[in-house]
């Protein structure tokens, strides 16, 4: 993305400074450090994981050069940016199941949540440069919506909402996961919403950070309920 963005990210305040605009980095190392982990990635998951799973990760690299080029083609870039991330889902489920066929409706709710969760993350990360991007002439979903940004904010924040709870439902979620999980990731919703303020350009980046540290922790809790399920399992028997 940075390689491809070099040139509209040197008109842009926030992005100016990044290693490829601000000419720290060439565009040579930049593209050879890119092949060389590129490379590495698909050797350790086939090595690792095996060929049905380094298949499974085959559209996320294909969407992953799409993406960058999105920004000049289509006013909803972020909607590839959260289908990349979704399908990330997949080559854990695949690994796990050793399989990749029916695999019902949690995985299907992961990446509903994943998705929706990203493309309103981006969202409020995009909020910050509107301004810039307007002038420079990138396509952007926060562009787009214009006054109706916290509208599609509040869609995708009940969409992700309702998601994550499918995904707690259909994993047989314990209480632990419900109150420190999902309520907590509810109440957090209205709270981005209402603490946007689209004048203020900081304020995008104030909330984006504290999402993303949000969904560190719900990661976190989410561990934490798979251990004390296996605590459990090993306790009874």
């Amino acid at each position: 993305s940075d390689i491809c963005d070099r040139d509209m990210d040197a008109k842009v305040a926030r992005t100016k400074n990044r290693p490829l605009p601000s000419g720290m980095v060439t565009l040579t190392e930049a593209v050879s450090v890119f092949i060389l982990g590129l490379s590495a990635s698909l050797g350790v998951a086939y090595r690792l994981l095996g060929a049905d799973v380094t298949l499974t990760m085959v559209p996320i690299w294909g969407l992953s050069f799409i993406y960058p080029l999105c920004k000049r083609v289509i006013w909803a870039p972020q909607v590839v940016l959260g289908l990349t991330m979704a399908l990330c889902v997949l080559p854990p489920w695949v690994a796990v199941r050793n399989d990749s066929g029916d695999a019902g409706l949690l995985p299907a709710s992961l990446f509903g949540a994943i998705f929706c969760w990203l493309v309103y993350l981006d969202l409020i990360y995009a909020s910050q440069d509107r301004p810039d991007d307007q002038k420079a002439g990138v396509k952007s979903l926060a562009v787009f919506l214009g006054d109706y940004l916290k509208a599609g904010l509040t869609v995708l924040g009940v969409l992700q909402i309702v998601c994550f709870a499918l995904a707690a439902y259909e994993a047989s979620a314990g209480v632990f996961l419900w109150i420190f999980g999902i309520a907590v990731w509810t109440a957090s919703v209205p709270w981005s919403i209402m603490s946007l303020d689209t004048s203020d350009r900081e304020s995008g980046g104030r909330i984006f950070l504290v999402n993303a540290i949000l969904g560190i922790y719900l990661a976190a809790v989410s561990g934490l309920t798979v251990s004390f399920a296996m605590w459990g399992r090993n306790k009874a028997r």
